[in-house]
């Protein structure tokens, strides 16, 4: 068992191996995939799939909320084995195919050692991914037909980033905008471009009063969401 999770109607959570994946069944019964992990995670992608009853061809999006390899590594075999469009951010679109530099994040002192120590393990994943993205999103672009999945630009943790937000079933697929921390308490995620910026962005987000979140990395939150990304931390706060 690959371990999709369902957290409302037609939206699935799925622990890759260094993030989370989320899988949604539109309304005309395709899906789409936010964030497919590392490389190597399609098959994981793959499998939850299949379980769910489905087939690769039923993969019409594959959406990233932003270029890190954790999030997007598996994003180009991913379209390679199902057909499906990529989709990212307009600014970070550029960085996964290669056309502009990707820009180093402003570390705090207290995110130094934890960012130094995945180089060092992983030199690999820090360079982001190759990706053919097709479809650039903007703030307010609908993925879907039906409108029903929307993109909201937070960025702040890559000049490119976005969220999803899910009205019809009152939920938001955050990103590393939100991650769960230490004990498990909702935080702000480490590694941002601009902090100021990506706190705003997830107080934008908490407005919109979801009751479910899917984080970038922890359980989803599958109650009360809005309060929690009001009262989020920031675990690595410190001095540059």
């Amino acid at each position: 068992m690959t371990g999709a999770r369902a957290i409302a109607r037609d939206l699935w959570y799925l622990p890759t191996s260094a993030s989370n994946a989320y899988l949604w069944r539109t309304a005309t019964g395709s899906l789409v995939v936010v964030d497919p992990g590392l490389y190597g995670d399609e098959t994981t992608v793959l499998g939850a799939i299949a379980e769910l009853g489905g087939t690769a061809h039923d993969v019409e999006f594959i959406v990233l909320t932003h270029f890190h390899s954790d999030h997007a590594g598996a994003a180009s075999a991913l379209a390679a084995a199902t057909g499906a469009q990529v989709c990212a951010g307009f600014r970070d679109a550029a960085v996964l195919r290669g056309e502009s530099p990707a820009p180093s994040p402003d570390l705090t002192a207290a995110e130094r050692p934890v960012y130094e120590s995945i180089a060092a393990a992983h030199p690999e994943n820090m360079r982001p991914p190759r990706c053919e993205v097709s479809v650039e999103l903007e703030h307010g672009d609908a993925v879907d037909a039906g409108e029903s999945m929307i993109v909201h630009a937070v960025a702040g943790h890559t000049r490119g980033s976005v969220a999803l937000h899910l009205p019809h079933c009152a939920a938001v697929l955050t990103g590393d905008v939100a991650i769960s921390g230490p004990g498990g308490r909702t935080t702000l995620g480490p590694f941002n471009v601009d902090r100021d910026r990506a706190r705003r962005a997830l107080r934008r987000l908490a407005a919109l009063d979801p009751r479910i979140a899917g984080l970038g990395h922890g359980p989803p939150l599958l109650r009360d969401a809005g309060e929690a990304l009001r009262d989020a931390g920031d675990v690595f706060a410190g001095p540059s």
